[in-house]
């Protein structure tokens, strides 16, 4: 009896433990990427902002899953998703994923369709003749008790430009963050505020910490997060945008 009452709890801790992971993954990917609600799989958005040569880069996107997939006449619930690699990927620019391991569990994700937060940051360091990158997946089901790997892909779109090439028809001058390093507050130095529309701030693993509308920079930008680098976009009202980093210490 007392053995059985043992397995009983044993398994409801399981559970519990189970939901908590499902719950922690579930914000943890969320946290990281722009809040929206796709309906169907894909990548949101699937062409990123221009990277410029020379210049600091980052940006992200939100990969969507299906739960599910027909193989061999079967619909199969997907155990687990891996993001094995990206080809063409600029060089010089990096990709990381919320997840941290890469690997998605749509189990373990109830409240919305499985994703993944895909982060990109670096400096480009030349220009792309092909400008479609292509993550590749594999996907996981099992078929009377045998696991069987899937190939899949999803295509994005991220341009290097020149710098001169990109910012040749624009009026503005390059912006510059001060005091940088800071200890706590910075300003943007920009040439006309009013062509700014918002301002992003981002950890390094790109969290957005922080969204500035472009009116109300004038009064500085307080980092409220322990010392460490992070990323600053810039939007103007044009779509171009800016990346660059600031320190605080």
């Amino acid at each position: 009896m007392l053995h059985s009452i043992h397995n009983i709890l044993r398994m409801q801790n399981n559970i519990v433990f189970r939901l908590i992971i499902g719950i922690l993954i579930s914000f943890n990917v969320s946290a990281q990427c722009p809040s929206l609600s796709p309906q169907s799989p894909g990548a949101f958005p699937s062409i990123l902002p221009n990277a410029s040569v020379g210049l600091n880069y980052f940006g992200n996107s939100t990969l969507v899953f299906a739960r599910d997939t027909v193989y061999s006449g079967f619909t199969l619930n997907i155990d687990s998703i891996i993001i094995s690699s990206i080809s063409n990927i600029p060089a010089g620019i990096d990709y990381y994923c919320g997840s941290g391991d890469c690997i998605i569990y749509p189990s373990q994700i109830t409240f919305s369709l499985p994703r993944e937060c895909l982060s990109y940051s670096g400096t480009a360091v030349n220009i792309n003749q092909n400008d479609t990158m292509v993550v590749h997946l594999e996907k996981w089901i099992s078929l009377f008790g045998t696991s069987i790997k899937l190939d899949d892909t999803i295509h994005l779109v991220l341009k290097t430009l020149d710098d001169l090439s990109l910012n040749s028809n624009s009026p503005l001058i390059e912006p510059k963050l001060f005091p940088n390093p800071t200890n706590a507050k910075f300003d943007i130095l920009v040439e006309n505020s009013a062509s700014v529309t918002e301002v992003t701030v981002l950890d390094r693993k790109g969290k957005v910490l922080q969204r500035i509308a472009g009116d109300l920079i004038e009064g500085g930008i307080v980092l409220d997060q322990e010392s460490g680098l992070f990323f600053v976009d810039i939007l103007y009202i044009d779509g171009k945008r800016y990346q660059t980093k600031i320190v605080k210490y």
